[in-house]
């Protein structure tokens, strides 16, 4: 289980300038920060590890559902963020 953290960490440091640009393209000039969208990103990277032989349209509504656990009615602002942190991780 220390692998898939540390390879978790890996992936995301990685790829953490990716994540930065993309934030600024899609949410600066919302006046929203890095921070603030920085888990969405992670948890993508996370998602696949978990399911590295699925496709986004397969674990996308168990993805949402794990979410909003934790973060109840705020996929819908988050998920293109989450899905970049996803397909960032196929690189």
């Amino acid at each position: 289980m220390g692998t898939e953290k540390s390879t978790s960490s890996k992936s995301i440091l990685q790829n953490d300038a990716a994540f930065r640009a993309d934030f600024r393209q899609r949410y600066a000039s919302r006046g929203a920060h890095y921070e603030e969208y920085e888990p969405a990103y992670r948890y993508g990277v996370l998602l696949r590890e978990r399911y590295a032989l699925k496709l986004w349209s397969d674990i996308e509504q168990s993805a949402r559902r794990d979410w909003e656990l934790d973060r109840p009615g705020t996929w819908d602002h988050f998920k293109e963020a989450i899905r970049k942190g996803w397909e960032k991780s196929l690189h």
